[in-house]
């Protein structure tokens, strides 16, 4: 008898807790936000990046990858220059 009673009571209180007043809001308020925006310290072509939008990052973590090729050839002909 209990659990009859119980589960009736159960779902008349989920009945009436879904109505389709659509005109009142259970909360509202603002969110507020700090937009960080990360640029590369280098440039080239991106060959990995794994984050996706709004995702935390720790300090030092590394979250991608970018072609270092033609800075690394820059370096090099920039110390072959000094060295000449």
């Amino acid at each position: 008898m209990k659990k009859i009673f119980l589960c009736t009571t159960v779902m008349a209180a989920c009945l009436t807790a879904c109505n389709n007043d659509g005109d009142k809001y259970d909360a509202s308020g603002v969110f507020e936000t700090t937009e960080v925006i990360v640029s590369a310290k280098s440039s080239g072509e991106l060959f990995s990046f794994r984050m996706e939008e709004g995702q935390s990052v720790k300090p030092g973590e590394t979250v991608g990858c970018i072609d270092t090729t033609q800075l690394y050839l820059k370096k090099r002909q920039l110390l072959s220059t000094i060295s000449a």
